[in-house]
């Protein structure tokens, strides 16, 4: 079903007239990507120019490195959070049933969970939850020093990344305490909105309505938030584009920081509103054209290796078959140690192998910001080095 629908926006960008300077800045941003990954191909070029890229949030999941909580540690938290008001009711009604089973003269015994010390675990807990938060701050720090990295590195067609890394780096400090306070503010605002939201549903006029829940007041609240949780994700989104996209350039080309450089890309929004919306949705359909092409090529890659992976691992299992005991020992042990490195060098390799699409999509934003403002060219030789 994407497909078609892609096809029609794409022939659609094609032959109308208003729209083909967009397909030139397409073309142009596809021309440059073979160039920086092609022309010509380096297999070390591309492991550093990949792994930029990938710090960088340009090969990633979510696109991006931030701050923002993951799924899985929120859903730790939950996790032992219900564990924690789960457990007295448990050794309530343990020892419950214990001080009923023991006689009067006798003293209770202690159970395993009371023998447990909530110190122990409230200390292991917060231990666990500032590790996780010191990580991200680690990674929101070098997602924000790479982003110039890797810039630097498709603006100039060059893999390096110390020099850029010491370079840029007043404008990589300044973008992450730009991401530092974004997080946080997008933190406590979805956290107030659903503090709010669930006050509202957990309030005893409607869960505990004799008359039963009010079941039009339910919706009609619920799509107020529903409304207003998509405002925010749309403004939060938007100005993660406009800054991704637009405010490092300008942080790059003009050697500023954040706030200025912000000044500067306001009034260039606001100058071109009409076209900052084209571009935006433009960038939206060729990034999931990319994402696309880039699993059937690793779905086919996957297929190619599995041709040649099955027979030799039936191979490696047969040799293992042969062998006595101490022998299979020894051959295990082997096999781990060349097995893991290689397994982690291919996984890299697969990961790099984005890097075309990568550089294709941060060009087509500086390519777009330098057709409306010449200022923010960034190619200054747009060759083969």
């Amino acid at each position: 079903m994407v497909a078609p629908i892609l096809y029609c926006f794409f022939h659609e960008l094609y032959y109308n007239e208003a729209m083909r300077d967009y397909a030139q800045l397409i073309h142009a941003s596809m021309e440059w990507a073979a160039t920086v990954s092609f022309r010509p191909f380096k297999v070390k070029k591309w492991l550093i120019m990949g792994f930029a890229a990938f710090m960088a949030g340009y090969i990633t999941t979510n696109s991006r490195l931030n701050l923002d909580l993951p799924s899985d540690f929120l859903k730790g938290k939950k996790t032992q959070a219900v564990s924690t008001q789960q457990t007295p009711a448990v050794d309530a009604t343990q020892g419950i049933s214990a001080a009923a089973t023991t006689a009067p003269g006798q003293p209770a015994q202690k159970t395993e969970k009371e023998k447990v010390n909530p110190a122990l675990i409230i200390l292991i807990v917060t231990a666990v939850v500032c590790l996780i938060l010191c990580l991200a701050v680690l990674l929101l720090w070098l997602y924000s020093r790479f982003s110039f990295v890797f810039l630097d590195n498709v603006a100039g067609n060059d893999a390096s990344i110390k020099l850029p890394f010491v370079k840029y780096k007043a404008q990589g400090n300044s973008f992450f305490c730009f991401n530092i306070a974004m997080s946080g503010i997008n933190i406590f605002t979805f956290g107030v909105l659903a503090l709010i939201a669930f006050l509202y549903f957990s309030q005893p006029a409607i869960t505990h309505n004799p008359n039963g829940p009010p079941i039009l007041n339910i919706i009609v609240t619920g799509i107020f938030f529903g409304l207003l949780f998509l405002s925010l994700l749309i403004i939060s989104a938007a100005i993660s584009i406009l800054t991704r996209d637009f405010v490092l350039v300008a942080m790059f080309k003009d050697n500023i920081n954040v706030m200025p450089a912000w000044e500067k890309i306001f009034a260039f929004v606001n100058q071109h509103k009409q076209d900052i919306i084209v571009y935006i949705f433009i960038k939206i359909g060729v990034s999931i054209l990319a994402l696309l092409i880039y699993m059937v090529l690793c779905m086919a890659a996957l297929f190619g290796m599995a041709l040649v992976l099955i027979p030799a691992g039936l191979a490696l299992t047969f040799i293992y078959g042969i062998l006595s005991g101490a022998l299979k020992i020894f051959y295990v042990i082997i096999l781990i140690l060349a097995l893991v490195p290689a397994g982690a060098f291919l996984l890299y390799c697969f990961i790099c192998s984005y890097l075309p699409f990568a550089v294709f999509l941060r060009t087509f934003s500086i390519k777009f910001l330098s057709s409306m403002d010449p200022h923010y060219n960034l190619f200054k030789k747009e060759t083969a080095l």
